[in-house]
């Protein structure tokens, strides 16, 4: 009996060994695919309800108007963004001089307090090109995120035409199994779109509160803050931490050190609100995951997939407790990561 545990156990690591370097070796891959899946189940009712309004051989026209949904929400992020940085293009070099100014001040007060700092930290122009470095690097990249969004878009087309045709398949099943695994389907999907939604509208509000209040101050770039903070509540504590130190490095040399607390104060002030009263609000009794196993999917999917594996671990995660929930054997383990509920409304709109 122990020599079975014992070899159950090493093919469960053996298995788990090899499923995480696969994740990793073809992420440039699964990352698209992930994306994809994600935004196929938040727009299926838009395609569903159009996809009712016209003759079966037209319900290409429908998957048409999801991509373009899906393409205009995207078009407004990077829109916003490109817009901020056009602007304050003639003034990052005077930020970045700026932020050098103040890390010799900062070297400067340690070297006078006897705390012993390297020579290559202490070096002008250190800072400003190591800034430099990373905007470049990230530049770089742009080949790799271009084929990342062609590869969604292709996915995202593929799941969409083939729901029709699953839903089908389905019905080829024996009487009985084939209303179960749509019903089945139909309650994950409700289920992850309910959370996911939830929490872009809770993001929205956090990274539209943010960027009022750094408008309000008169700190640059706050449409870019603003976007950014959206996308960065999806990575929770992490993320809000971020958030509210960047901007507040800006406004320090910007505005000033009063300016700078003022600003770190307030977005503290609105990421505590959100994230203790209107976010809990918002999500009533959808699911919620407990923060520990947020902490370690962030972890453990910034380590697999890096900055991508952090944005979408809150999703993946909640998805993957919410598939856990509907398979009998795995639904303890589903109600120790997380309270899925299972009043929710059923449905069948996989």
């Amino acid at each position: 009996m122990q020599k079975r545990i014992l070899l159950e156990t090493c093919w469960a690591a053996i298995v788990l060994i090899l499923a995480t370097a696969a994740l990793r070796a073809a992420r440039i891959v699964i990352i698209p695919v992930v994306l994809a899946l994600f935004f196929a189940v938040l727009l299926r009712p838009l395609q569903r309800y159009i996809e009712g309004l016209l003759p079966r051989k037209a319900r290409w026209v429908s998957i048409a108007v999801a991509l373009m949904a899906l393409m205009m929400t995207a078009a407004l992020f990077a829109g916003g963004i490109w817009l901020s940085l056009s602007l304050a293009g003639d003034t990052m070099r005077s930020y970045l001089k700026g932020l050098q100014s103040e890390w010799m001040t900062l070297v400067g007060w340690a070297e006078n307090k006897g705390i012993p700092v390297s020579r290559e930290l202490s070096r002008p122009g250190y800072l400003e090109e190591t800034v430099t470095g990373f905007i470049r690097a990230g530049m770089g990249d742009i080949v790799v995120l271009l084929m990342q969004t062609l590869l969604t878009v292709i996915a995202f087309i593929l799941m969409l035409a083939g729901v029709c045709t699953w839903k089908d398949k389905a019905r080829s099943l024996p009487e009985g199994r084939e209303a179960e695994m749509l019903e089945t389907a139909g309650s994950i999907t409700q289920k992850v779109r309910r959370f996911i939604l939830i929490l872009a509208a809770v993001s929205a509000i956090s990274g539209t509160s943010a960027g009022l209040w750094l408008w309000i101050l008169g700190v640059d770039l706050a449409v870019m803050w603003g976007i950014l903070t959206f996308f960065l509540n999806f990575i929770p504590y992490i993320g809000s931490t971020l958030s509210a130190v960047l901007p507040s490095v800006i406004a320090l040399i910007q505005l000033g050190p009063a300016e700078a607390v003022l600003t770190i104060l307030g977005l503290t002030a609105v990421e505590q609100v959100i994230g203790n009263y209107v976010g809990p609000l918002m999500q009533g009794k959808a699911l919620a995951v407990s923060p520990l196993v947020l902490l370690l999917s962030i972890v453990a999917w910034g380590l697999l997939w890096g900055a991508a594996g952090a944005l979408l671990a809150t999703p993946l995660t909640a998805a993957i407790i919410v598939i856990m929930a509907h398979v009998p054997a795995l639904k303890p383990w589903a109600g120790l990561l997380g309270d899925v509920p299972d009043g929710m409304k059923k449905g069948t709109d996989a």
